[in-house]
């Protein structure tokens, strides 16, 4: 069953008429997927283990001055734009909690100095779970307030690590590599459901201060 579902995802991807790395490259730079799972999917490609690892590597990575550059900005217009304020706030909320936990160290409670800020978003990237990765990890420098091209090679360091981390992994349990990857589809699906559901909350949340707000407009001209 797994074996053949990963089979029709395989085929339906080299039906594409695009080349085996360039596929790699493309999931590698979406969000949620990622190196994460491009490293898998190259290899069930056929690409060689260092083929699927630099291509992977190198899609992943290209995400990083675009969500720095474009990140806060695009953020910033949807918080002012009517129906995209529930999408700003929930992604603002979600990786300012992660850039308050690097910013502050947890003895002293003082801001962290430029160079642990760096370091904390190396290993931030560096886990390869759902949220951090390449992009996750570009969001929190930018709240980090790190400057351009430290947070470019900070987050390129940390996916390298990540890169190798996902490789040796993928490698040494080669033989559920397909177990791998729909395990990895499953997360994925997970992360994407999590966040509609805080999506919807949050529309509902907002609904309802507006009909209350409403409400208690009306009882008080009464």
């Amino acid at each position: 069953m797994i074996h053949a579902f990963v089979e029709v995802l395989v085929q339906f991807l080299k039906a594409t008429k695009m080349s085996n790395w360039l596929i790699t490259m493309m999931i590698s730079f979406l969000p949620i997927a990622e190196l994460r799972l491009g490293i898998p999917i190259g290899m069930r490609l056929g690409l060689d283990n260092f083929q699927a690892w630099l291509f992977s590597f190198v899609g992943s990575s290209m995400a990083a001055p675009i969500v720095l550059i474009c990140f806060v900005p695009i953020l910033d217009k949807m918080s002012q734009t009517k129906g995209f304020t529930a999408i700003s706030s929930i992604f603002t909320g979600i990786f300012s909690t992660h850039a308050q936990k690097l910013e502050k160290n947890k003895q002293e409670q003082k801001p962290k100095s430029q160079l642990k800020r760096c370091i904390a978003v190396v290993l931030f990237v560096a886990m390869p779970g759902p949220m951090t990765g390449v992009w996750g990890g570009a969001a929190v420098a930018c709240l980090l307030k790190l400057d351009f091209f430290k947070s470019v090679i900070s987050v390129v360091l940390g996916n390298l690590i990540a890169s190798l981390l996902v490789l040796a992994f993928s490698d040494m349990f080669d033989i559920f590599l397909d177990y791998i990857i729909v395990a990895l589809l499953i997360l994925a699906a997970i992360s994407i459901l999590t966040l509609i559901f805080k999506f919807i909350k949050k529309v509902l949340r907002i609904k309802t201060k507006v009909v209350d707000k409403a409400l208690s407009t009306i009882g008080n001209n009464k």
